[in-house]
This record gives C-alpha cells, sequence and structure tokens, in this order.
C-alpha cells in the first residue's frame, strides 16, 4: 500500500477528494500534518512515498530541504499561491518541477497523484537500446531513474521532465558518467518511477547528449579499426 503524506498547515486542499484514493482497488494510505514538525516526524517514523505540500511561508521550504536531504527518493508535489514568486524560485533552485497552483481542483490534483504512484511506471526493459529508452522517456516528459546493467558494470540516469539531471556510474557522475552509461550495449534497464536526484549537474539536453555519445562511440571505434588495420 502506498503511503502519502498530506502536509496542509492552512487547510486550503481539497480534503474530500483524498477519500476516492482509499476506494482504488491497490489502496491508498494518507497521513496529514497540519504542522511542520509533525511532517518531519511522521517522515521519519514511516515508510513515505509521495509528500504533497501546501507551502506558503519559508518554514514549508525548510521541509522540502529536509525531504531532499534526508529522503531524496521521496517525490514531491508542491502547491503554491500564484503570488508567490520567491516561494516559485525556490522550488526551482530545490529541483522541484511538480508544482500545482491554488486554488487547487480535486481532479488535477488526484491525477498528479497517480502519475506519480502508478505502478506500471516501474519495471524491466531488455533488449532496446538504452538512447532509444531515453528518447520515449524524453517525448512523454516522464520524472524517473534508470538504472542500467551491462557487462557488469551498473550506472543510474536520473531524468526530471524528460531531461536527463545527473548519472552516476562507479566513482563518476555528471555528464562522464551518462556518456559512458550511453556508450554500453545491450543493457538491461530498470526504471523507477521517480527521479532520485534533485539538483541538476548535466547541462545539456537530452538530445545534446545522445548526439555527443553517438559521437565518441563512432570515434571509438575508427580507433579499433585503425588498430586492427595496423595489426
Amino acid at each position: 500500500m502506498k503511503t502519502i503524506l498530506l502536509v496542509d498547515t492552512d487547510s486550503k486542499l481539497p480534503w474530500d477528494c483524498f477519500g476516492d484514493l482509499w476506494t482504488k482497488p491497490q489502496g491508498f494510505r494518507v497521513l496529514a500534518a497540519k504542522r511542520l514538525d509533525a511532517a518531519v516526524t511522521m517522515l521519519s517514523f514511516n515508510r513515505i512515498d509521495l509528500v504533497v505540500a501546501e507551502l506558503h511561508e519559508p518554514g514549508g521550504l525548510e521541509l522540502l530541504d529536509f525531504v531532499f536531504r534526508n529522503y531524496p527518493e521521496v517525490p514531491v508535489i508542491a502547491i503554491t499561491s500564484p503570488k508567490d514568486r520567491e516561494i516559485k524560485r525556490a522550488l526551482s533552485t530545490l529541483g522541484v518541477y511538480r508544482t500545482l497552483e491554488m486554488p487547487v481542483e480535486p481532479s488535477a490534483l488526484l491525477d498528479r497523484i497517480y502519475e506519480e504512484l502508478d505502478p506500471e511506471k516501474e519495471g524491466y526493459l531488455q533488449g532496446f537500446p538504452l538512447g532509444a529508452i531515453l528518447q520515449m522517456v524524453g517525448m512523454e516528459r516522464k520524472t524517473c531513474t534508470l538504472r542500467a546493467e551491462a557487462g557488469g558494470r551498473v550506472g543510474s540516469l536520473y531524468v526530471q521532465d524528460g531531461e536527463v539531471f545527473d548519472a552516476e556510474f562507479g566513482g563518476s557522475s555528471g555528464v562522464e558518467a551518462a556518456l559512458e552509461i550511453l556508450g554500453w550495449e545491450e543493457t538491461r534497464t530498470e526504471i523507477e518511477g521517480r527521479c532520485k536526484k534533485k539538483v541538476r549537474t548535466i547541462p545539456y539536453t537530452l538530445g545534446h547528449l545522445l548526439m555527443e555519445a553517438l559521437r565518441r562511440k563512432d570515434e571509438e571505434s575508427r580507433k579499433e579499426m585503425d588498430v586492427c588495420s595496423l595489426a
């Protein structure tokens, strides 16, 4: 059962819509916090799959900072006021791109929750080039983590809204790790329906990253052919 932490200090969210979550076959559990310190306590003592937080004060950003530092795998849906420009800039800095504005339509909030917790967003893919998988993810503007395995090597690509934010392989990260992973052949890829990184370290678009990986791969192939011809 998926657990949602609802943080609503001003009682401005459409609480009635959360009743629909219990009627779904897969079932959802909703924990509610009226204070920020209560939200921190609930995060510390429960396995939380999603945070829905109404933000209107600096304390809300402190809560998000706590989530990102201690539970980077937990996605956050931030709900703001149209006038909260400073909070929106801060959210962008923290890497929060899933936002809704008050007043919130119940159907829009439920759609966003189902999108974040959709079990079909997770699974394994084998036999598909990693570049092709990323292109599909990019076209659908998905947020996820791709864990690739090939020849005993394991690496991760972190994707937010269809763009690669960060990557890890061995002791390397960022652009070099991403290009290394994209050069692998016959990968087995696990898709997890959330991005475990919130801060972008790769400044390039997905298209630029894929083109650079292809260029490096062609360059390596030419070098191998030159060595074989000399032998």
